[in-house]
Formats: structure tokens, sequence, C-alpha cells
């Protein structure tokens, strides 16, 4: 927009200036404003594109909805707890057993 500021004239010349600087400014603003509108009706063609091509529409009765719990179940570490339980057996175990003992090499 035109921006005000002191000017001091000397003659009918300098209004003249002002005035096409008015004008201009006026002119851009009306361009903008054509322009603002413009994409403003091209968005709302594209939000219709749909229902220009094909017609009146209207959406299938939603009946059978499952019914989701809102917060799903914590996950649980099932592998992890198996391995740490394998771990804890073989630490216990010195692989000691009957057919150890039956194995001899006595000759």
């Amino acid at each position: 927009m035109w921006q005000h500021w002191p000017v001091k004239f000397q003659s009918l010349q300098d209004l003249k200036h002002i005035q096409k600087q008015i004008a201009e400014a006026q002119a851009k603003a009306a361009a903008e404003a054509a322009a603002h509108a413009a994409a403003l009706k091209k968005a709302e063609a594209e939000r219709n594109l749909f229902t220009r091509a094909i017609g009146k529409v209207a959406p299938l009765p939603v009946h059978n909805k499952a019914h989701l719990p809102k917060a799903p179940r914590a996950p649980v570490a099932t592998q992890l707890k198996k391995d740490e339980a394998q771990v804890i057996q073989d630490s216990l175990s010195d692989e000691f057993d009957v057919s150890t003992l039956l194995d001899t090499d006595e000759a």
C-alpha cells in the first residue's frame, strides 16, 4: 500500500506524481486480491472435483464395526524370558549326569 510521508509540493506536477503512485499501489493491491481470489477458486474446484465428476454421492452406512480396545496390551518379552531361564539353567548345571558315570574307560 502507499505510504504517507510529509511532502512539500512546489507545483501541481508534484501532485500528478503522487496520484500516479497511488494509482499504481491500488492496481497492485487489486491484482493481488484477484490472484488470491483465483487461488481460492482453484482450491475449491479441486476439492469438489470428485463430486463434479461422479455426481452427488452418499457415504455407505457403517454397521457391525469391531469394538477394539482403546489401549493395546503391553508387549511381553517372551523370548527374552526363555533365554534368561536357559542361561540360569546352564549356569547351575555342570553337565554331569548318570550317563557320564556309566561311560568309563576302564579296560
